[in-house]
């Protein structure tokens, strides 16, 4: 066993890491879970001995006391994961990584500005095709009204009901949830009959209350018929006092709920609950590819669920037959080694109850085996998703990095859905924390390497330790999942400095034109982004979203920029160092050095605005 413990020590000082990721704190947990690989395997070599007649022998209760101190001695090991308290983000998470497999209530902490890590208590359905379903509506006969769901703006703003009953979790906790991942919703439909049926749809998300809601859903797939896509998609939510659909009247009056309605509806869960046949037109719990408009269905449960989700695969590798594999399982998988272990140690004492007949002495061995990797888990608390994989520099600087540089971060959002980003961190700025988003300085490009396209713009250009644009969609990425303060350090050519402060920032998708919002200045370079700038859409060279009629401001004054007609400030703008004849083209800020200075240097950077201060 030492000669494997050598070879591991030779995998773990080559294999390339994450730059977040400590290798001794990594080698430890791999070569505990080799060990403990090991340690089954020779159990399964003992049992082979006492098949017979299925007792259990000396050797095998040698080598179960062995796992059982070797088990001891790896919870030594991982003093750096006891203080870490795992908060899973949505009911995935308790399946995936925690193997929790009941359905029932939990709680979850979504990745979200809109909440702002508060915690949610949800209905998670692990039994639907495979679990991992976190319910955000249901209706049944619980007794209630049935005008019950006929509430207000507000209601369904922040959520009402009982999730053990019928209940809608909140418009607020729906955004924050499906614009953390990209997501897929499920409708399971029961009429009074007991006739069940389903709807799938691949991609399901909503925007903020900004825009009311807006619905995006597509790819249908089920039994129950597609109400959704053609009446509903891209549709604003509406409640009885406040109308946002596509109606002379008003729907969510109409029909008696409140819902995505276009002119009006395809669906209306959240309608009358009339149980079966009615007179009153579309005014119940309808699907009208499934029961038609006069026929208010019984019960209607809709879950969403990662759309990467995949369902638990069986993956047994020996130690000595691929390493590597193991290793990598290891390092990228957030289930952690022991789900690796557990199916082992099952297969193993599987194939014994087979040969045994499940003889009373195999099962109670398996419980044993069952209980001791049980105990492991909770002695030998896993580092959650957090520590292996930060959505920000000030979680890098929180798991003890307080260096200024480049680091891997994966930031919790649909339009990246869990893909890592390389950005610059700064950990000297008012003490750290800040993942930089744009910087522009003398590194020797042309003046014009800012005036790119949308596209540019978009997916981010440059090299993050010299000159660059982080990107658009990786700026809502990090902008929408938590709270965020935005920093201007700003440098002119005879190197004097001011900085600007704004409390709040973040930005829209792509969908409504990257648009920003910003607030609470405070700094010494003076507000360049308030006045002019705040809820203006982005502007490019070949996208002209700004308010200057006829004309595009990116095209005028050569930047990139949430221009409106046109600014006070052109971060983006052509890197001309210093005074210069030409009329706000340059890297200028307004409220500082005018429209014909262009700075020396510029970084934007973000920073959650409830910061904490790395404790010493």
């Amino acid at each position: 066993m030492q000669s494997n413990i050598r070879s591991l020590d030779e995998i773990c000082g080559t294999t390339t890491l994450p730059k977040h990721v400590k290798r001794e704190l990594c080698c430890k947990m791999i070569k505990v879970s080799f060990l403990l690989c090991f340690t089954l395997l020779a159990i399964s070599k003992a049992l082979k001995n006492v098949t017979s007649g299925c007792n259990l022998g000396d050797r095998s209760i040698f080598y179960l006391d062995a796992a059982t101190e070797m088990i001891e001695k790896a919870k030594v090991h991982f003093p750096e994961c006891s203080a870490i308290t795992s908060k899973p983000t949505d009911c995935e998470g308790f399946l995936s990584r925690d193997g929790k497999t009941k359905s029932g209530v939990y709680t979850i902490w979504p990745n979200s500005r809109v909440i702002e890590n508060k915690p949610i208590d949800v209905f998670c359905d692990m039994d639907t095709d495979g679990g991992g379903w976190t319910v955000i509506q249901r209706r049944g006969n619980y007794g209630r009204p049935n005008d019950y769901f006929f509430k207000d703006w507000n209601d369904y703003k922040i959520g009402f009901g009982d999730i053990e009953k019928d209940f809608w979790l909140g418009n607020d906790n729906i955004f924050a949830l499906t614009n953390q991942r990209l997501y897929s919703i499920r409708f399971d439909l029961m009429a009074v009959g007991g006739e069940k049926r389903y709807a799938i749809y691949d991609t399901f998300w909503i925007d903020d209350e900004n825009n009311n809601y807006t619905l995006h859903i597509k790819d249908y797939s089920g039994d129950a018929g597609d109400s959704m896509i053609g009446s509903h998609n891209n549709k604003k939510f509406s409640s009885k006092d406040r109308d946002n659909d596509s109606y002379d009247g008003q729907c969510a009056v109409t029909f008696k709920g409140a819902w995505w309605y276009s002119s009006c509806h395809s669906s209306n869960l959240n309608g009358l609950y009339l149980r079966g046949i009615h007179e009153r037109h579309s005014k119940g719990v309808h699907w009208y590819t499934f029961k038609d408009h006069n026929e208010s269905l019984d019960t209607t449960e809709m879950k969403i669920r990662p759309k990467n989700f995949r369902k638990t695969q069986i993956l047994i590798e020996t130690p000595q037959k691929n390493r590597k594999n193991i290793l990598r399982f290891i390092m990228n998988n957030s289930h952690n080694s022991f789900l690796l272990i557990s199916l082992i140690i099952l297969q193993v004492f599987g194939k014994v109850t087979f040969c045994c007949d499940h003889s009373e002495r195999s099962i109670s061995f398996l419980d044993v085996a069952v209980d001791m990797i049980t105990k492991a888990k909770i002695n030998l608390p896993t580092c959650p998703d957090k520590t292996l994989k930060p959505v920000d520099c000030e979680e890098v600087l929180q798991s003890g990095h307080n260096e200024s540089g480049v680091y891997t971060i994966w930031p919790r959002s649909r339009v990246i859905d869990d893909k890592h980003i390389d950005v610059f961190c700064d950990m000297e700025t008012d003490e750290g924390g800040w993942t930089v988003i744009q910087r522009r300085g003398n590194f020797n490009r042309p003046q014009d390497y800012f005036f790119k396209d949308w596209n540019s713009y978009k997916n981010g250009f440059g090299d993050v330790e010299e000159d660059f644009w982080l990107g658009n969609d990786n700026i809502f990425a990090l902008t929408n999942q938590r709270l965020n303060s935005l920093r201007f350090d700003l440098q002119s050519v005879d190197g004097e400095r001011r900085y600007a402060l704004y409390d709040t920032f973040w930005i829209e998708d792509e969908s409504t034109n990257y648009t920003l919002h910003t607030t609470e200045y405070s700094g010494d370079a003076g507000d360049s982004i308030l006045g002019h700038h705040i809820s203006q859409k982005f502007t490019t060279k070949d996208r002209d979203n700004d308010n200057q009629k006829d004309q595009n401001c990116a095209l005028l004054y050569k930047g990139g920029w949430w221009y409106n007609s046109c600014h006070y400030s052109n971060p983006n703008g052509l890197y001309l160092r210093g005074v210069h004849e030409s009329y706000a083209d340059g890297v200028n800020w307004h409220s500082w050095k005018g429209y014909k200075e262009s700075l020396e240097t510029t970084e934007i950077k973000i920073r959650p605005t409830h910061f904490r201060k790395k404790s010493v």
